[in-house]
């Protein structure tokens, strides 16, 4: 499949009761997994700034860095549409949004994607109008600029999910019905491969990825089911679909967009249950994932939260409704970060890890 196949995506509709698919391979779990609680997080940031689509979050440099889309709820932005679609963005400094500000001439009608690589940070966003347009753009932190090109990759409900690895950069995709996922790698001079299919992977929902012993790991749900699964790559071969349990009735867990990033030898899921604004996490040490999954007490996202490496932990960005005058609505943006323990044990399987607030 050529990159120019997956023009025609469009935003079909699913349904997360529709019949499961094949069922994926049950990866063991443990009593001694570490396990993020809500009282590993430190209070709620606020930076009292609307967004309209979301946010994304990802680190370079030991900086983090939020881009935002829209600044405004559709009726509240009246009568300038465009800010409905504006791209923004601003980093996290000592736990203080600073600087940013939008990025001129780019705006998008959905999340965008973010990852640090080769010195600068990539961002792939959608068209303001059209969701079948990728772009691909480039953060110089020397400059704090942005460029911006256009590029022959498009996925399903948003930007590809984007990781560096291996010196290459990433993209992990998905196209229109039956949802198959695919992958494809840009080197550092800004070469693209051509998209090639995951085997036994599908998602009617965007994917995360991160990387974590010496592998990249991906989660999503699985086809129009509402189960959350988790791929690997190892460099050479790519994982089937493996589903995560201690969800209701010790099930699997269930979501449509959960967010993974690594944190000190620590992986960390995060996800909203369908039809729930409640967050929840999953945790895996490098051999087992815990045996259930954890509130993060009565932390709730309005949209699918984002999470990415930062500082001595993770930081972890939600969503919550802001009514204005007229009680139109947008979202205002939060973060948390969690900060690791410095405690280095290892868990059963022998390898070494830092485990938070693991038994």
């Amino acid at each position: 499949m050529s990159p120019d196949d997956g023009d025609d995506l469009g935003a079909d509709s699913v349904d997360v009761d529709s019949a499961a698919q094949a069922a994926p391979v049950a990866p063991a779990t443990s009593e001694a997994t570490s396990a993020i609680t809500f009282g590993g997080w430190n209070g709620v940031n606020q930076t009292f700034t609307d967004t309209w689509r979301g946010a994304q979050v990802a680190s370079l440099n030991g900086v983090t860095y939020v881009v935002t889309v829209g600044s405004c709820g559709s009726a509240d932005c009246y009568p300038f549409a465009h800010d409905t679609t504006q791209l923004r963005w601003w980093k996290i400094v000592n736990g203080v949004a600073t600087g940013g500000g939008d990025i001129s001439n780019q705006s998008a009608n959905s999340k965008v994607s973010l990852a640090a690589f080769n010195g600068y940070l990539y961002m792939l966003h959608t068209g303001s109008d059209n969701s079948s347009a990728t772009y691909m753009s480039r953060f110089n932190p020397n400059n704090e600029s942005w460029d911006q090109r256009p590029i022959n990759f498009t996925s399903f409900g948003g930007p590809p999910a984007i990781v560096a690895f291996n010196n290459k950069l990433y993209l992990i995709g998905i196209t229109s019905f039956p949802y198959d996922m695919w992958y494809a790698t840009m080197d550092t001079a800004g070469n693209f491969t051509p998209q090639t299919f995951i085997p036994g992977h599908d998602s009617a929902s965007r994917p995360s990825a991160t990387v974590a012993f010496n592998k990249l790991w991906f989660a999503h749900r699985w086809g129009q089911t509402g189960d959350i699964v988790y791929g690997t790559f190892d460099g050479t071969t790519w994982s089937g679909a493996n589903h995560i349990y201690g969800g209701v009735n010790n099930g699997p867990i269930q979501g449509l967009e959960p967010v993974i990033a690594s944190d000190g030898g620590i992986l960390r899921l995060v996800h909203r249950k369908p039809n729930d604004s409640f967050l929840w996490q999953q945790s895996f040490n490098g051999c087992n994932w815990a045996t259930t999954e954890t509130s993060l007490g009565s932390q709730q996202s309005s949209l699918e939260p984002s999470m990415a490496s930062g500082g001595p932990g993770v930081v972890l960005v939600t969503e919550r409704d802001h009514n204005d005058l007229f009680g139109l609505t947008a979202y205002y943006q939060d973060w948390r970060t969690y900060t690791r323990n410095p405690i280095i044990r290892i868990p059963p399987c022998g390898v070494v890890i830092d485990p938070v607030l693991q038994p």
